[in-house]
């Protein structure tokens, strides 16, 4: 279904293309008749009497929740060409996804913290229902104020009380059994939930570019070949490699045991960093403020509320070791 800004399609006025999921166009659209935007995706549906094209409709309302994107309708429409579709009219929620967070800023341990927490409650939902999603990463993360939702259900799939079906999702995201035996299951969304929080909490805009070969991703060495950014503390990291293990039983055996993991995590210094040189927090009220100043030598300079505080700061010898300095403080400050 290809259509431009304007266009009309039964009661709906097209607003603008919002991008492709798994097997369909989504479009940010005006239904007419209610007079609300609405994000519309449009699944190509040959055999509009079979239901194959409307399956991710009716997995999403099975799984309606909260912190899910909520279905509105399902219809079967048909283009200029007598092509038909599956028109799946979802919310629309104007924040973006975390992905364009990430492009966009910074995303500081508290945020990537919250996001995950907010997706692991709708995945235990979801396999509460018998349903397992297969394609967890943040562009399905839509971010609606300071609430995460899942979308994109368009690989999901209905499984046995094993939670265990055929193998889908993004190569990137994907434990090494989806790559190497076409398996999928309760533990394969873990795994791609700790390589979501690796990637928001390392600010990494494109992971698949970082990683150099599709056997990386089978013997499930795609966090330790790029590694952690210094400012990313023990306790998270802790997290992100026992999601991301390469052997199941080795990871959390369910996303509950992950979501309650990263519950435990108290942050104390929500860490942004500003610029290269420049690092701020609110803390209690408070400002705090590192910055990289002066020349021969180099300080990490900490300020709070605008006043130094000689304990906190550092000399070095140049600017990157003024810069390792202060990732070396968020490591240690953040828990």
């Amino acid at each position: 279904m290809n259509l431009s800004q304007g266009d009309t399609l039964g009661k709906y006025s097209v607003l603008e293309f919002l991008g492709a999921g798994a097997f369909g166009k989504v479009y940010l659209m005006h239904d007419n008749l209610l007079n609300r935007d609405v994000a519309v995706k449009f699944v190509e549906n040959q055999n509009p009497t079979s239901f194959v094209a409307h399956f991710e409709a009716q997995i999403l309302h099975q799984c309606r929740n909260e912190r899910i994107v909520a279905i509105n309708s399902v219809d079967v429409v048909q283009d200029s060409a007598g092509r038909y579709y599956a028109a799946i009219e979802m919310e629309y929620i104007d924040g973006g996804s975390a992905q364009d967070l990430i492009e966009s800023g910074y995303v500081t341990i508290r945020r990537a913290i919250r996001i995950l927490i907010d997706v692991l409650f709708a995945l235990e939902h979801a396999h509460r229902q018998g349903i397992l999603h297969r394609d967890v990463k943040p562009a399905n993360f839509m971010l609606q104020g300071n609430q995460a939702k899942l979308s994109d259900f368009g690989l999901a799939t209905t499984a046995a009380t094993s939670l265990t079906a055929s193998g889908a999702g993004s190569p990137v995201y994907c434990a090494p059994e989806v790559i190497n035996d076409n398996i999928t299951n309760a533990q394969t969304d873990v795994f791609s939930a700790g390589m979501s929080l690796f990637q928001l909490a390392n600010n990494i805009g494109n992971l698949g570019a970082r990683v150099p070969s599709i056997d990386t991703i089978k013997l499930g060495r795609v966090i330790k070949t790029i590694g952690y950014e210094d400012y990313v503390p023990r306790r998270l990291r802790y997290v992100c490699n026992k999601a991301c293990a390469a052997t199941p039983d080795r990871r959390y055996s369910n996303v509950f045991e992950m979501r309650q993991a990263l519950e435990r995590l108290r942050v104390k210094q929500d860490w942004s960093q500003i610029s290269p040189e420049l690092w701020r927090a609110t803390v209690k009220g408070q400002n705090h403020e590192m910055a990289i100043e002066n020349a021969n030598p180099f300080e990490m300079v900490y300020r709070i509320n605008g006043r130094r505080r000689n304990a906190n700061c550092r000399a070095a010898k140049d600017v990157a070791s003024a810069a390792k300095a202060s990732e070396e403080w968020v490591y240690k400050s953040t828990f």
